[in-house]
């Protein structure tokens, strides 16, 4: 059962980095695993919901509980109603609005994952499996880009349904979409580390996922992410030494003081927010106004599930130009309205919660709520790109949430 696991969990995170994108497959293979198509993943994660119920009921070893089980009630609760709602108010077919929300089930994958996290050679499996493919993946985009700059060169498969088109700014070459998951995987990485030890090839691995973020994909959020989770992890460890942690504080005051030097401060200003970038927060500006405006738009549903086939203008504004992925948390109010509210509320009030009850794994309970509140700014989990991280880092949170009354005479993840 357990390598029947391994499998399909290696196959759903090599169809997330589209199997590295040195294949171009069929058209077909496209309308089910693309960018945006999430078909493939979904059945992946209810065949794995199906081994867990199996699984379960041969497991000998204890599993752990998924303390998220009531915003998680919650959310399938509200995904029924609004989908029925959708349904009857556009007057479109079960088929067209289950084309618009397909993808939410993979949340159903979190029950699987906090059988499977509980399983310590399981959890280290996963973790190394993350660790050598974003760093592989990360290297060839850095390859890539480089051979595009100087040579003119593609090898890897470019299009719409894949890794996009390579966007040539004035601030340099721009490939944006693996940013997700390689910031998924640092995240993974730092929860290795704490479980484990810190090697060299750790700090390497690290570094080349950094530079990616910074200089391959500059996504802002993404970036910012990566230091505050690396900052913290290192001054948080049990394992650093105190001088290390010294070093680490010094650094980012010393860091934080040249940041505000005059050249630099202009630097990060245009790399930022000015130019082409200030054009893109604008455009953000013009999204937030447009979606909140749809968070009360049928009563306390939200818009719901339109199918973009009838109702695009609704769903991507007047121009066709706004998606709901670009403002974060906004644009699931927007679709679920007030009930969406509640989960995100009910969800962050359960991340605190645990945190401050935990007995031990403190620093990687930390980790995982930064990440999710970080991330929730502009990039929120619902989306289909990353709706799966989302059932991963909650499955990771109750395997890493240790009661205080489990903690005497057991020993944590």
């Amino acid at each position: 059962m357990l390598s029947l696991s391994r499998f399909l969990i290696t196959i759903l995170i090599f169809i997330e980095i589209n199997f590295f994108s040195v294949v171009k497959f069929p058209d077909v293979y496209y309308q089910i695993a693309g960018y945006k198509s999430k078909y493939l993943t979904t059945m992946i994660c209810l065949i794995l919901l199906l081994l867990n119920i199996l699984y379960y009921k041969m497991a000998e070893e204890r599993i752990k509980k998924n303390y998220f089980f009531s915003p998680l009630l919650m959310f399938f609760s509200s995904l029924i109603i609004v989908f029925i709602f959708s349904y009857a108010v556009y007057n479109q077919s079960l088929i067209q609005t289950m084309k618009e929300s397909y993808y939410l089930l993979i949340m159903l994958s979190t029950y699987f994952f906090v059988t499977y996290f509980s399983n310590r050679n399981e959890l280290n499996y996963f973790v190394k499996l993350i660790n050598w493919t974003s760093t592989i993946y990360a290297l060839l985009l850095i390859f890539q880009i480089f051979i595009f700059k100087y040579k003119n060169i593609l090898f890897l498969d470019f299009d719409v349904r894949t890794l996009g088109n390579i966007a040539t700014k004035s601030y340099g070459i721009r490939l944006s979409r693996p940013s997700d998951f390689i910031m998924f995987s640092i995240l993974i990485s730092l929860i290795g580390i704490k479980l484990d030890r810190i090697r060299l090839l750790d700090i390497c691995s690290l570094m080349i996922r950094v530079y990616f973020l910074i200089f391959i994909s500059m996504t802002r959020m993404n970036i910012m992410i990566s230091f505050i989770l690396i900052i913290v992890s290192f001054v948080y460890s049990n394992k650093t030494s105190k001088k290390i942690k010294q070093l680490i504080i010094n650094s980012s005051i010393f860091i934080t003081l040249i940041l505000f030097s005059k050249k630099i401060y202009n630097f990060l200003l245009n790399y930022f927010f000015n130019g082409v970038r200030k054009s893109s927060g604008e455009s953000r500006l013009l999204e937030i106004d447009y979606y909140t405006n749809h968070i009360f738009f049928n009563g306390i549903f939200g818009r719901g599930f339109p199918s973009d086939d009838k109702y695009f203008s609704l769903n991507h504004g007047p121009e066709g130009k706004y998606y709901i992925s670009d403002i974060g948390v906004l644009g699931f109010f927007s679709v679920f309205g007030a009930l969406g509210i509640v989960f995100y509320i009910s969800t962050i009030y359960k991340f605190i919660l645990l945190y401050l009850r935990t007995s031990s794994n403190k620093t990687i309970l930390l980790l995982i709520l930064l990440y999710f509140v970080l991330s929730s700014i502009t990039l929120f989990f619902m989306d289909p790109q990353r709706t799966l991280y989302l059932a991963i880092i909650m499955a990771l949170y109750s395997v890493f949430y240790v009661p205080e009354k489990e903690n005497k005479g057991e020993t944590s993840l």
